[in-house]
This record gives structure tokens, sequence and C-alpha cells, in this order.
């Protein structure tokens, strides 16, 4: 591959049809090329982070006190079975149950540390 393909093929991966309206040869075109490839690049890597996060969550089993913590201290029993009733009819989805579970404890541990653990 000549050097004259190669920046082709970058221009081409960095702006596609557009690619065409940029003069290979000028640096500010180089860098228009090098901001792109480092934002594609930096959103990839974001997107990486967010579905290793998602399906770490997944494959993580809830535990008793994590439980305990969503419902609170101030949880009646009759506030269990309304989320047990919910669960069983359909109107509340076991994902989102797993979801607002591990919601709550991050947001805890956001609140006691006052940052992110996640």
């Amino acid at each position: 591959m000549t050097n004259t393909e190669f920046m082709e093929e970058v221009f081409e991966i960095a702006f596609g049809d557009d690619a065409i309206y940029f003069n290979k040869t000028s640096s500010g075109s180089k860098q228009a090329v090098l901001n792109r490839l480092r934002r594609f690049s930096d959103d990839a890597m974001l997107m990486e982070n967010i579905l290793n996060l998602l399906t770490s969550k997944e494959k993580e089993k809830i535990s008793l006190d994590r439980v305990k913590n969503w419902l609170g201290s101030d949880c009646s029993f009759d506030d269990i079975c309304e989320t047990l009733q919910d669960l069983a009819n359909g109107n509340y989805k076991q994902r989102q149950l797993r979801e607002d579970i591990f919601n709550t404890y991050y947001e805890e541990m956001e609140d006691t540390n006052g940052t992110s653990n996640i």
C-alpha cells in the first residue's frame, strides 16, 4: 500500500463519502482526520465501558443485603406483597427490578462517599 492509498483509506474511514472534499496534503485536513478518529475511538471506549458495566450487573448475583437496602427500613409487608404481585403479573419486569436494586445500591454508595464508585 502506498502512502497515498493509505491517506485515502484513512480519510474515508474518518469522513466517509465527504472525504473527497478534503485536501489530503493540508495539515488542517490531517488534524481534522485525527480529531475525528480520536472521537470515534473515545466513543467506542465509552460504549465498551457501558456494555461491560451492564453485562457485569447482569452476571452479578444480588445479595440479600442489597435487597434489604433497596427495600429500605420503612418498607412494609404490604409493600413487599405489592412488588411480588407486580412481578407475578408482569407489571414489573425482573430486569427492571435488578436495575432498581443495583441503582439504589450505587446511589447510596455515592451519597455515602460523595463520589461515584461505579
